[in-house]
């Protein structure tokens, strides 16, 4: 039996996404064969099959799996071995001096040690990253009461699901909104729990989403992940199967032209066009400074980076990932789960759970000087 071992994809980041298995449980796969596509915060990786035997993942698609942990399993036999025992956990405040390379020198440039960290076992720069994020927000009361909330006529009480950095675009939007009043957020980082976004409370965990709504403390939600689409997907489910109304958040500088209809639980960022008769399904992140040009029919669950063009009547399945800067040319089909790579030109159609890479050169040449 042989361990596939997820690599380290980028030096600036900890672990990746797995947009999707290329092959079967139990298939009989060759070497060099390529096995999956796996997503990090700036492109998308070909994962090649190290061994040739039968493949049984350890990865579930749409979960995420640190840099060189066990992904996947190739055997010589048919038979799925196996998983492995997981080992016993056994609390020790010594070992907690384990930090990762990155995770160290980041808990050096801030003046953090190991007896700052609740956690036994390996430090992770994630780690590091949370615990700092706590260390800057301010102390407060919790915040997870809201039955003596009164609002003037009108307003609508909007929830925000999950925090981090894409529920902090999410709020700078919805903040500009008169009509709409933030009653906080709901996110599992332990971090977050009882400060502000923004100044918008984090009132708990998602676990409380059912609870609020059955209470009426809420009118509307809005979900903020904004990286991962089958997070996004998940929430939404979520929220459909509890009959809660999402809200659309509209930056103030975006542009819709006439006969433009969105669905529900779309956020538009800054500097958005979208062009006459155009339709967007739901829950779409679409980045800032965007083109859909008129005549588009977009689906939901899309999620793009900044700067993608799209020409007119380009339609575009459900659940497609973009990167930043993309060029689509007029008439062309995107089938669902497609993932387009940063700075792609399409000239033609792309098929459902295909990948459009683009392959980037980074040599430099040197200019001689005239003269």
């Amino acid at each position: 039996m042989f361990e596939v071992i997820l690599p380290q994809l980028e030096v600036n980041s900890e672990r990746a996404l797995l947009v999707t298995w290329m092959v079967e449980k139990g298939e009989r796969i060759k070497k060099g064969q390529v096995l999956a596509h796996w997503e990090t915060a700036k492109s998308v990786h070909e994962l090649a099959a190290p061994h040739a035997g039968y493949f049984f993942p350890r990865v579930e698609e749409g979960d995420e799996a640190d840099f060189l942990s066990v992904i996947a399993v190739i055997s010589e036999t048919d038979a799925e071995p196996a998983p492995p025992k997981a080992p016993e956990a056994k609390p020790n405040r010594e070992a907690a001096g384990n930090f990762t390379k990155k995770a160290a020198a980041l808990a050096a440039q801030n003046g953090l040690s190991a007896a700052d960290f609740d956690k036994t076992g390996i430090i992770t720069e994630r780690d590091v990253q949370s615990r700092l994020r706590q260390s800057a927000l301010p102390d407060l009361p919790k915040t997870s009461s809201l039955d003596n909330l009164k609002l003037p006529d009108g307003l609508t009480r909007v929830l925000v699901i999950t925090g981090g950095i894409g529920a902090m675009h999410l709020i700078a939007i919805l903040r500009k909104d008169p009509r709409l009043d933030l009653v906080g957020c709901l996110d599992d980082d332990p971090a977050l729990q009882d400060h502000r976004l923004f100044g918008v409370p984090v009132l708990g965990p998602l676990s409380l989403l059912e609870t609020f709504w059955r209470e009426g403390r809420f009118d509307q939600a809005i979900i903020g992940a904004t990286a991962v689409v089958a997070t996004r997907q998940k929430l939404w489910d979520r929220c459909k199967a509890l009959g809660i109304p999402m809200a659309n958040a509209i930056d103030p500088s975006a542009v819709l032209g006439a006969g433009v209809v969105l669905g529900e639980g779309n956020i538009i960022g800054a500097q958005v066009h979208i062009g006459m008769a155009t339709r967007l399904g739901d829950n779409n992140f679409i980045a800032a400074k965007c083109n859909i040009d008129h005549h588009n029919q977009w689906g939901s669950h899309i999620l793009t980076g900044p700067g993608v063009m799209s020409s007119s009547f380009v339609s575009v399945a459900d659940r497609v990932r973009f990167g930043t800067g993309i060029f689509i040319e007029p008439l062309v089909t995107i089938g669902a789960g497609a993932v387009i790579s940063s700075g792609a030109l399409l000239l033609g159609p792309v098929p459902a759970d295909h990948l459009v890479k683009v392959r980037v050169s980074t040599e430099t040449v040197h200019l001689k000087k005239e003269g």
